[in-house]
């Protein structure tokens, strides 16, 4: 990396009078999270002498009481680590469990009992922790039972989506008691506890996660989710325990002189690379914005095509994480040799009803160690059941599964012992002298195309780690349905010229997603950055 590239990554250039922020930097370690408190306590496990797995630890957890619609145990992981030579991809996903029966439709609905896949994220914290922590259970749980107990100041936007998305709630009492007031959504500044959590997480920070799996919390949940019709029961949670959470090898792709790596299958990582296999067709930073503009949504809509017709937990596996063999045959098949020729408008049946938040974390440690780690419920409030002696929400990520099952989304299809295709996407990047990225998007579906349009901001149009993620952004799903979302910030000229390649252009109230990212420099130095469409923040030392 030119030293030139590296002052403008770490802000230099920028305009003094906008508002906005710079990265920050630093030189001992850096964390970039969804909340400003996980940042705060993620960066004092650092100043401990924790790793960067241990920031992402404590900052997931305090996550689950600070941002209780988007993350919490009931939910799963996806992580990446790179330390030294070594790649690993974390898939902390849960099945379905084994008494399983698909319905006649193929689908499963957000607020049934049936999305709930086995919730992987504790058994993920304690792979990763057995990896690469430093700090004990006790020290890595503790920030977050506090906050449990003591309580956590409903913060803009996460009141903001309490409020729209508090409908999910009314079904369950447990629900409501624990998350509404007098069926209300807190307020911003209002505190919300969850003691019930509190004990539930003091018991895992006493006897791993293997207390949440083969203890009361498990017991709890098949109890409730069998009572409202699910087939969950206690020995799906022992069986997850003992082989669910799994070390895999990453995938990857060159783009612009950088090696990115996503996670395999069911994830979908492989749409990302999939766009950046195609983008790299293409000199970005010499087109002018509206053709770009127009060539980043074809290059979407087409990935997001193949995606839903082929990604999912059957997906042709490749132990040694290449999959360049299945990502040439798709860019061969669903891109043409120019961009001429519009995509078919005949529409593949989606993934699932959109949605647009997780929470997403970045850290990097001084011993070099990089974590991009993320944790979520699915949709805002996931299922809308609550479990509440234990205090735990639960995801909802079977809802994710083809809404068919057949054709197209086959596989996809929901059966017994099958991970549903995820959204959810931690991105790792890194150049030829070293300097390494830790970076995601946060946002649903969107996720691989925010992966793309950032990698895009980054490496080819010259935007520092903040700006880039700050950049208005589009996305063109679902495939074939010629919708066209977008952010406020692009110019007239540029929604004409998609205007005239037939998109049908839509206003955004929400933004799409949100984002972080933390960069370890070659030469030690830290840079990172959090956007404004939450809440977040970046903090070093």
């Amino acid at each position: 990396m030119t030293p030139e590239f590296k002052a403008r990554l770490c802000g230099g250039g920028r305009e003094f009078f906008p508002p906005g922020r710079a990265p920050v930097l630093c030189m001992n370690g850096a964390v970039a999270c969804s909340h400003p408190l996980a940042s705060a306590e993620a960066v004092l496990a650092l100043k401990k002498g924790g790793s960067a797995a241990d920031a992402a630890i404590v900052a997931a957890a305090v996550l689950c009481v600070a941002e209780p619609h988007m993350t919490g145990i009931g939910g799963d992981v996806f992580a990446l680590a790179a330390k030294d030579k070594t790649r690993l991809a974390l898939d902390g996903s849960g099945w379905l469990p084994a008494a399983f029966q698909p319905s006649a439709s193929g689908g499963v609905a957000e607020t049934s009992p049936l999305s709930v896949t086995i919730p992987g994220a504790v058994a993920a914290w304690e792979k990763m922790h057995q990896r690469f922590g430093k700090l004990t259970w006790a020290e890595l749980l503790s920030p977050a039972i506090r906050a449990a107990k003591d309580g956590v100041p409903v913060a803009p936007r996460v009141a903001r989506d309490w409020k729209n998305e508090s409908g999910r709630l009314q079904a369950d009492a447990d629900a409501r008691a624990l998350f509404l007031s007098d069926g209300h959504a807190p307020r911003v500044g209002d505190l919300h506890r969850n003691p019930r959590l509190a004990t539930t997480l003091e018991d895992i920070a006493q006897n791993g996660a293997r207390a949440f799996y083969h203890g009361a919390a498990a017991q709890e949940i098949a109890a409730k989710l069998q009572a409202l019709g699910g087939a969950h029961a206690e020995s799906d949670f022992a069986d997850y325990y003992e082989n669910g959470a799994q070390w895999r090898r990453p995938a990857s792709m060159a783009y612009r002189n950088w090696t990115v790596w996503q996670c395999p299958p069911a994830g979908q990582g492989l749409t990302a690379l999939l766009m950046l296999r195609a983008m790299g067709d293409f000199d970005l930073a010499r087109m002018t914005p509206e053709n770009r503009a127009v060539v980043f949504a074809d290059i979407c809509a087409r990935a997001y095509r193949w995606r839903d017709e082929n990604i999912g937990d059957n997906f042709p596996a490749a132990p040694d994480g290449d999959f360049s063999g299945a990502l040439e045959s798709a860019w061969r098949d669903f891109f043409p040799r120019n961009f001429a020729e519009k995509m078919s408008t005949e529409k593949t049946p989606s993934m699932g009803a959109e949605h647009r938040d997780t929470i997403y974390m970045a850290a990097a440690d001084a011993d070099g160690l990089a974590v991009s780690f993320i944790n979520s419920l699915f949709h805002p409030f996931g299922s809308g059941i609550v479990a509440p002696q234990s205090g735990i929400l639960l995801h909802n990520r079977g809802a994710s599964f083809s809404p068919d099952g057949r054709g197209a989304n086959a596989a996809n299809a929901a059966k017994a012992g099958r991970r549903p295709l995820h959204t959810i996407i931690p991105g790792l990047a890194e150049s030829a002298d070293g300097d390494l990225l830790a970076f995601g998007v946060m946002g649903g579906h969107y996720q691989a195309a925010g992966h793309a349009w950032l990698l895009m901001h980054w490496l080819d149009l010259g935007g520092d780690l903040q700006s880039a993620l700050d950049a208005p952004r589009l996305f063109a799903y679902p495939p074939g349905a010629n919708a066209l979302q977008m952010e406020p910030g692009f110019d007239a000229s540029t929604c004409r010229a998609l205007a005239g390649r037939g998109w049908e252009l839509e206003d955004l109230r929400a933004p799409l997603g949100g984002g972080q990212a933390v960069m370890r420099f070659a030469d030690g130095v830290f840079a990172a950055a959090s956007d404004a469409r939450k809440d977040g923040l970046a903090l070093g030392f």
